[in-house]
């Protein structure tokens, strides 16, 4: 990994953090370093999108991490063309999916303080998230949709991934929106 990372140049893109992260030697990395790199996977599919290159899976279901690695030739000497050919999506696409991110993330926030049901018809409608179309949200009873179940009665384990699933994402969308130079440095706040 260390010699595609020098051959694509992308050392100073990298903050301290991610650069030891990389550095690590193989199984030598602590478990919650681990974890915590392997959710960037959810990042990485919102990249792979937002260039063109595969569809988004739905907000409560994880990211084929292998798979859309492979699709933007992550570790493979292709990735140099698709880097120089790249071209995002556009920025009011960037913005819709940044906001049903948001919206979703927003849900599981606020679902973890209070069991109740939430009208999210009310939520997705209403300004700043008017973008967040109701469409791409799947609804069950009004309230938000995770795995065919109400949000308000999904239990605690299934909403802290799918709350890891939307925070990764949002970060992925807000740093293509240029929310942060860092991609380390974007907020999740809702």
């Amino acid at each position: 990994m260390l010699d595609w990372v020098d051959g694509m140049k992308l050392w100073p893109s990298f903050d301290p953090s991610e650069r030891a992260l990389v550095k690590t030697p193989l199984g030598r990395l602590a478990r919650h370093d681990v974890m915590n790199a392997s959710w960037r996977a959810e990042g990485l599919s919102v990249l792979a999108w937002a260039l063109g290159h595969r569809r988004l899976p739905p907000y409560d279901r994880l990211s084929d991490g292998p798979a859309v690695a492979a699709t933007i030739a992550f570790l493979e000497p292709e990735a140099s063309d698709l880097v120089r050919n790249a071209e995002l999506r556009p920025v009011r696409e960037l913005r819709w999916y940044a906001s049903v991110a948001e919206s979703v993330l927003w849900r599981l926030r606020h679902g973890s303080r209070a069991h109740a049901a939430y009208d999210m018809r009310r939520h997705v409608a209403s300004p700043p998230n008017a973008d967040a179309a109701p469409g791409r949200l799947r609804l069950r009873g009004h309230d938000l949709s995770i795995g065919g179940v109400a949000m308000s009665k999904v239990d605690a384990s299934t909403r802290r991934e799918c709350h890891s699933i939307a925070m990764e994402r949002l970060i992925a969308a807000r740093w293509l929106l240029g929310d942060a130079s860092r991609y380390a440095r974007v907020g999740t706040d809702t």
